[in-house]
């Protein structure tokens, strides 16, 4: 399928309302608190005791410092833009759309999965309070998902009114547990052995995992006010408040173990380990804190879910993903962003019941998400250099000092990761290029124009399975194709078009086939040479710049408009090329293997309400063939 090319800006897409700037520093807080605290907290401190026993508490205190220099890291690139890309932004500013659209990938790979192991894990609790079946667990998670993904539908300001209530809720349960547990600690219990380098690096990374997500919170910048200032306050606060609460809970755990009967060994083999020490403090108080762990983990759930969204929406209105995501509600909510989010997180939910776990899911998110802030780093260092004027209202101190710090920190981390597991994690990222270079192909012409140079032998040969005989003489017939007439094949590709419409026309008659691609215009000139015909004129055009008004008594254009971001401007100067009482015909493509469209060729009413909005009306026909909607949208110029 090819393309013709205009050379404009692409304009930002505007699908219903944009994002509303209702957030401030209160809510940016919570909101990046409530990201972070998730069920981490109920487990690792106990993980981690179980590797290097009570001198994991000084590992709290070195990852709390790291997770606090990252906060700064993120703060000072959110300091410099006001879109809501987030890290996708930063590293494609750096890096380029390649790295930015795997990068933007990956965080939204995470997101889906990060919400449906949250879903899982307050699910897990409740059924400790509650017994719950695997059916009943499933029905619940979804319940759940939907019911946070409706009340952030109703606008951005109800989803983090919720989010204060929940995080505030997780701040009050885990300094309750600090305050039962405060007087039962005794320091002279802990025993601090010295650390091995095997077992720091080992216990770090997982001690990682209770600080991974510090990028949601960047996305909600197109919806805060002054959000260059708030946010990096927000972002460094809430990380703060974060370290803090998990170096106390910490502290009173590992301190007050030894009520249990067999101290340490008892912690560390709990199921719920803050759960079973809290039941040693007041009886009771450990159904309590089970309770607390579902609260807290709905909260960290409920600020993905709010978050999220936002980055298909910035990635949407820069052509890197369907427009499909850009369209807002009345809300200034990215709505089909949003159901996306909970479709998908749906499937991950039942495909846990069907797996049987989330481990792997786990194992390959940990890496994957150091991969992700490695990238930040470097971001970071790159911008300085390449956009050293751009205002700052935060910068990261002892710049160079601290990021090598964080960046060597996340690579020995990664060296640590199995190979099969890091195998996965790059099976991962790349099932998203393919996705890449669909989008591109779509709403790129530069891009187009390459592919079409360089691959025009095997479209040549594929190409007919969706536009055979049959459509090729409907086209012609649509568009009122005659003997001696001046047709316009625009977007000509390998020419399919052209030799049929050159013999329609035929001696009296010309055919002119313009298209961006050189490979495809010498496919056009070899096929019109083998077969002597002398009425057709090739050009490669990109602004039909050489044709006055009126030229043509018709035109046909295949799969071109679907390249276009916007169309309108190609269309009038398609239109302004026709004759009075002319004929045109484009067919182009809707739905293709489930990629969407562009918004204008989801449905016959958008096509209708396009052409009816330019001061035309045309006819629609529609139909399916191998995985893909075609359209043919034709009529006459009056």
């Amino acid at each position: 399928m090819t393309a013709a090319n205009i050379p404009a800006k692409k304009p930002k897409k505007k699908a219903g309302k944009e994002l509303k700037k209702v957030l401030g520093l209160k809510e940016i807080v919570f909101l990046s608190a409530g990201a972070i605290i998730g069920s981490g907290i109920f487990m690792i401190p106990a993980i981690a005791a179980g590797m290097v026993g009570y001198s994991s508490l000084f590992l709290w205190i070195v990852m709390g410092l790291v997770a606090i220099m990252m906060s700064m890291v993120f703060a000072e690139l959110t300091s410099m833009y006001e879109d809501s890309g987030g890290v996708y932004t930063y590293v494609k500013r750096a890096f380029g759309d390649k790295l930015g659209f795997v990068v933007g990938w990956v965080a939204w790979v995470i997101s889906w999965i990060t919400i449906a192991m949250l879903v899982a894990a307050a699910v897990s609790y409740m059924s400790h309070i509650i017994p719950l079946s695997d059916t009943a667990k499933i029905i619940v998670s979804i319940f759940v998902v939907a019911l946070f993904t409706f009340v952030n539908l109703k606008g951005i300001k109800h989803g983090a009114r919720l989010q204060m209530i929940l995080t505030g809720a997780s701040f009050l349960i885990l300094l309750s547990f600090v305050d039962l547990g405060w007087d039962f600690i005794n320091f002279s219990t802990m025993v601090f052995e010295p650390l091995g380098w095997e077992y720091f690096l080992m216990a770090a990374a997982i001690l990682i995992e209770p600080y991974i997500g510090w990028q949601d919170v960047t996305f909600l910048a197109e919806e805060t006010k002054n959000p260059r200032k708030v946010i990096p306050k927000g972002i460094i606060l809430g990380t703060l408040i974060v370290a803090s609460l998990y170096f106390l809970v910490t502290l009173t755990a590992l301190g007050s173990v030894h009520i249990l009967p067999g101290g340490l060994s008892d912690f560390v083999a709990a199921d719920a380990p803050l759960a079973f020490l809290a039941g040693s403090y007041v009886h009771g108080a450990g159904f309590f804190l089970s309770l607390g762990a579902v609260i807290i983990i709905l909260g960290c759930l409920n600020s993905w879910i709010t978050a999220s969204p936002r980055l298909p929406y910035a990635m949407s209105k820069e052509s890197m993903l369907p427009d499909f995501f850009a369209d807002t509600n009345d809300a200034g909510v990215p709505r089909k962003a949003l159901l996306f989010q909970f479709f998908v997180t749906s499937i991950i939910i039942f495909s846990n019941i069907i797996t049987g776990g989330y481990e792997l899911f786990l194992k390959v998110l940990i890496p994957v998400s150091l991969l992700l802030y490695f990238l930040v780093i470097a971001s970071l260092l790159i911008l300085r250099k390449k956009d050293p004027k751009r205002k700052r209202y935060f910068r990261l101190p002892f710049t160079y000092i601290l990021t090598f710090l964080l960046a060597a920190l996340i690579f020995i981390l990664l060296m640590q990761t199995e190979v099969d597991v890091f195998v996965k994690g790059a099976v991962l990222v790349l099932l998203g290029i393919p996705f890449y270079f669909l989008i591109k192909f779509q709403a790129d012409k530069r891009f187009t124009a390459g592919f079409f140079d360089r691959f025009s032998w095997f479209w040549d040969k594929f190409f007919p399975i969706w536009y055979g005989n049959e459509e090729l003489k409907k086209v012609m017939n649509y568009a009122g194709v005659k003997q001696g007439q001046t047709v316009l094949d625009f977007g000509s590709g390998s020419g399919l078009s052209t030799i049929a419409i050159s013999k329609r026309v035929g001696p009296r008659g010309i055919v002119v086939a313009t298209d961006i691609s050189k490979s495809q215009l010498k496919k056009v000139k070899e096929k019109v040479e083998k077969k002597n015909i002398t009425n057709a004129v090739l050009i490669k055009e990109t602004e039909l710049s050489p044709f006055e008004p009126e030229t043509f008594d018709a035109f046909v254009s295949v799969s071109v408009l679907e390249h276009f971001v916007n169309p309108r401007r190609i269309i009038e100067r398609l239109m302004t090329l026709l004759k009075k009482g002319g004929g045109f015909c484009f067919l182009s493509f809707g739905y293709s293997f489930g990629i969407p469209p562009p918004h204008f060729l989801k449905n016959r009413h958008a096509i209708h309400m396009l052409f009816k909005d330019l001061g035309y009306d045309v006819r629609v026909e529609g139909y399916k063939k191998y995985f893909t909607q075609c359209w043919f949208i034709y009529g006459k110029k009056k």
